[in-house]
């Protein structure tokens, strides 16, 4: 699916600028997130809306607990709209297995508040994903 997929090209850019600007800013560009709404809102019309919505306010009590930033949320809620409840548990466990190692190297030295940018593992999640044979 990750060669063979057109339809996946606008996310996989998508992803690609943010993990950079993530990994370099500590933070997703409001105006980054809003030119990736637009692509899906027009292949994919109103379900793309309703998902995009229902996950912001289920993942919000993670930014209300600081777990994830606000951009990390966007990020997600786009992520979801395009691809659906399948493909997005696939991803997202692949970028928080891969999170989880930086995290735990730093939880092991002491700095157990540390931030990190979400960005390059959502994007290694997309790839792993995208890659994993049983992928829809």
């Amino acid at each position: 699916m990750l060669f063979t997929d057109p339809a996946s090209l606008p996310i996989l850019i998508f992803l690609h600028i943010a993990a950079f600007t993530d990994a370099r800013m500590h933070r997703i560009p409001n105006l980054l997130t809003l030119a990736a709404l637009f692509p899906g809102g027009f292949v994919l019309g109103a379900h793309y809306l309703y998902r995009l919505l229902g996950l912001c306010l289920i993942l919000f009590p993670l930014f209300h607990l600081r777990l994830l930033g606000a951009g990390d949320i966007k990020l997600l809620s786009v992520v979801f709209a395009w691809c659906g409840v399948d493909r997005f548990l696939l991803f997202f466990f692949f970028s928080l297995i891969a999170a989880s190692i930086p995290s735990l190297v730093l939880f092991l030295r002491g700095r157990r508040r540390a931030a990190i940018p979400m960005g390059p593992f959502f994007l290694f999640g997309w790839i792993c994903s995208s890659a994993y044979p049983f992928a829809s």
